[in-house]
């Protein structure tokens, strides 16, 4: 599937639900977000998708430090102009801009195909000064490990 839609000229494929092929599950090997013309974050919820920590991380930080209200649960493929950003987070992925997606023929085109979204961008600007220690991390995200010698 991958090396098909590659062939066509895309990027990368989404996973669809199994029973009714209608609801996102995840983008690649990464987790989907959107941004809502609200400022919604949403994520799907299904129970194939396993925890992620970058995906609860954002989520984390769109409600706390971003002020979003965020919202866990169906995501359908058919409506996506209810979302003016879109996303793949994900430990290799971190906080990627989707641009574009394209469905049964429809293309839906999100902030734009080349330039990541302001809220995507200040998610990932967020994320990485965390990571980087440039932020102070929330309670218990960062931990001592101690080596052995």
């Amino acid at each position: 599937m991958a090396i098909e839609a590659r062939q066509q000229g895309f990027s990368d494929v989404m996973s669809l639900d199994l029973f009714t092929h209608a609801k996102i599950e995840e983008v690649g090997a990464a987790n989907f977000f959107g941004i809502t013309k609200a400022g919604q974050f949403v994520t799907p919820k299904s129970p194939s998708i396993f925890p992620r920590v970058t995906r609860d991380a954002s989520m984390f930080l769109a409600q706390n430090r971003l002020s979003m209200e965020v919202e866990m649960g169906d995501v359908y493929v058919d409506p996506l102009d209810r979302f003016v950003e879109a996303s793949a987070s994900g430990t290799a992925a971190v906080i990627t801009p989707v641009g574009t997606i394209t469905h049964q023929g429809q293309w839906h085109a999100f902030y734009s195909d080349t330039k990541i979204g302001p809220v995507i961008q200040k998610l990932y600007n967020e994320l990485i000064s965390i990571q980087l220690g440039d932020k102070e991390a929330p309670e218990g995200w960062i931990q001592l490990v101690h080596l052995p010698r």
